[in-house]
């Protein structure tokens, strides 16, 4: 053997050695990165089971119980209504135009599915049922589903308001709400968005029906009261990211329960990088996840710290989470995503029609309209000439667009626009 041969002989040792040396660092680092990362989201977890689960019912004494017993099965019932979808919905919207029948129809082949709806809302409890057990797997309804039966409720209360029940409707719309607001309640971005949803259908009826002109002073002075309750517990929305972070990390968990896990996560993870992205993490999906579970809880809690923030501070701060996202070069916050202030601009917009409506109340009473906060900014707005009253939010821009009549109530507001009602005595 040459000289020269030991010496490459000896290079190539050192190297290799080298390599294995970084390659048991690496591994080192990443188990206790990853470790951390499982014990924390262990930790997140316990603090999400134990946030609160009560919230007030609108009328009577609460039923013991979680309202999910009673959701849950009428849901899956329910959920037959993707099959239904047709011109039925529009009768929803409270406009003349819509398949009456078809509504008909429909709502007397659920009623019963939707009667358990309504009783959930009694239930002393809400609490979403995932099994955590299985890694937060479990239930889950679909979006369109969520909004099908808000609008198939509202068909119900369009049915009784013509049979003369204005209290009966109103109720039903009531209970439309609070069950849109128990789907918002500790439960992922996804669900919030969900709830959010049917609290709008249900609100959008109760306008209707309040500038209806059809409601007694008796009825009108319990859709206050009872709006009060609504408003008393909306949930604030940024809990929704928390619990967003928490399902991220079981699912991450579970992956790592199998080699076959493990190789997905880095086929999935290398789709969305280029070598160098994931050359940052050393090649390895541990030190990557957990980095991405870290970013996520830090987002997480931002988000829950600027949900009782002014407007403008809020949407500021979700701007520079979504930019701090932009500049991550980590594929797996890639697909896992980011807080978004929409969210909480529905939340707000709810907070608001809520509001809004118990002033339309007031002004139709012949009360005075107190001064209420707008989740926007200021208070809410008004435009009163004699019997007629123009009351509005200056919504999710936080401008005051002069309270603009030809705003769809059916719709979010956009930048632009403000979130008006219009009412007469």
């Amino acid at each position: 053997m040459t000289r020269r041969t030991k010496i490459l002989g000896i290079v190539a040792g050192s190297l290799v050695a080298l390599v294995l040396g970084l390659v048991l660092i690496v591994d080192t680092l990443a188990s206790r990165r990853w470790e951390s990362a499982g014990s924390r989201t262990r930790e997140l977890l316990d603090e999400v089971q134990k946030a609160r689960s009560t919230r007030p019912v609108l009328r009577g004494s609460s039923v013991p119980g979680n309202a999910w017993e009673d959701y849950w099965p009428a849901i899956k019932v329910l959920d037959g209504l993707r099959k239904e979808i047709g011109d039925w919905t529009d009768f929803a919207l409270c406009e003349p135009r819509g398949d009456r029948d078809a509504a008909q129809r429909l709502f007397m082949k659920y009623r019963a599915d939707l009667d358990q709806i309504r009783r959930g809302t009694f239930r002393a409890e809400c609490r979403f049922p995932y099994d955590w057990v299985k890694g937060g797997s479990g239930a889950t309804m679909p979006f369109t589903t969520g909004t099908l039966i808000g609008q198939l409720l509202v068909c119900g209360a369009r049915f009784l308001e013509e049979e003369g029940k204005g209290q009966e409707a109103a109720r039903m719309l009531l209970d439309t709400v609070q069950f849109g607001r128990d789907v918002t309640h500790n439960t992922e971005s996804g669900s919030l968005l969900i709830g959010a949803g049917i609290c709008h259908m249900g609100l959008n009826g109760l306008k209707w029906l309040i500038t209806s002109g059809r409601l007694s002073p008796n009825d009108l002075d319990e859709i206050g009261h009872e709006l009060e309750i609504i408003e008393s517990s909306i949930p604030g929305g940024g809990q929704s990211f928390l619990v967003d972070r928490v399902l991220a990390g079981m699912t991450l968990m579970s992956s790592h329960d199998s080699v076959l896990g493990v190789l997905e996560v880095q086929k999935r993870c290398m789709g969305e990088a280029n070598l160098r992205d994931y050359g940052r993490y050393f090649f390895s999906a541990r030190l990557m996840e957990a980095d991405a579970l870290e970013r996520m809880e830090a987002w997480s809690r931002r988000a829950v710290a600027s949900e009782h923030r002014p407007w403008t501070e809020l949407r500021d701060e979700f701007e520079r989470i979504k930019e701090e996202h932009r500049a991550s070069r980590n594929p797996v916050l890639r697909i896992a995503g980011h807080p978004d202030w929409h969210h909480m601009q529905y939340v707000r917009e709810i907070v608001a029609r809520v509001r809004l409506l118990r002033n339309a109340i007031s002004f139709k009473r012949g009360e005075p309209l107190a001064a209420s906060e707008d989740p926007f900014g200021g208070t809410l707005l008004k435009h009163i000439e004699g019997s007629k009253a123009r009351l509005w939010s200056v919504g999710r821009d936080g401008l005051n667009n002069g309270g603009v009549a030809e705003f769809d109530w059916l719709k979010w507001t956009r930048d632009g626009e403000d979130l008006v009602i219009e009412v007469q005595r």
